[in-house]
């Protein structure tokens, strides 16, 4: 029987601690990452759709910051399931993968030829 939480389907052994070990450096650095991305995409929706808030884009930074920060502590304290978590993290990169990729290679292979986005 395997659970969502596939390493926890192991023995304890050295190479499963590895391999948490490794996966919870792979979290630790790759957290900034996805939070600068959220954060900026989320300023961006936020001005386009309330242009006066352009003027104050430094405070809206630290704004989506705290909400990030305070969101994801809000799902660790929750203790969602693992499975929903994966799941919901494929169905963004299936997306990703099946309609924005596929969009911009088009478009970076026929911009010579007078394609602008």
């Amino acid at each position: 029987q395997i659970s969502s939480d596939l390493l926890g389907s192991y023995p304890l052994t050295i190479e499963v601690t590895v391999a948490r070990i490794g996966i919870s450096i792979l979290v630790i650095f790759s957290y900034p990452l996805f939070l600068h991305v959220a954060r900026d995409s989320a300023i961006d929706i936020l001005v386009l759709f309330f242009p006066v808030l352009k003027k104050h884009e430094n405070a809206l930074y630290y704004i989506m910051v705290a909400i990030c920060v305070c969101g994801t502590y809000l799902i660790a304290l929750l203790g969602l399931d693992m499975s929903f978590l994966l799941n919901l993290i494929g169905s963004v990169a299936v997306a990703n993968i099946a309609f924005t990729f596929p969009g911009y290679f088009y478009w970076q292979y026929f911009s010579e030829h007078g394609l602008t986005p």
